[in-house]
């Protein structure tokens, strides 16, 4: 059975893609959040996501990604965030896969 986990994460510079996790982290969901404390959007998306394209979440701003009643597998690894200022970031929790 998977478990919740939670984490963080800061763009060390501005405009730089960067994976949620340098490692593979299998899950059924995840919910990554914008932290409330930066000045500028933060961006989600694949190795090429920029201001111009991927997810846009402003300051506060919550997506989830997949689903716990299916059996829907995803690996953390494979998601990049960017972001408009230098050391902003997000919080994420994650359901575990088993």
């Amino acid at each position: 059975m998977g478990a919740l986990v939670s984490g963080g994460k800061n763009v060390a510079a501005a405009g730089i893609t960067e994976r949620l996790s340098s490692t593979s982290i299998p899950a059924r969901w995840v919910d990554i959040q914008a932290k409330f404390s930066n000045t500028s959007n933060i961006f989600l998306g694949d190795n090429f996501v920029n201001s111009e394209s991927g997810i846009t979440l402003t300051p506060g701003a919550v997506v989830t990604i997949g689903n716990l009643e299916r059996s829907f597998n995803l690996d953390l690894s494979t998601i990049w965030v960017t972001s408009a200022v230098s050391g902003e970031g997000i919080t994420f929790n994650y359901w575990s896969f088993p």
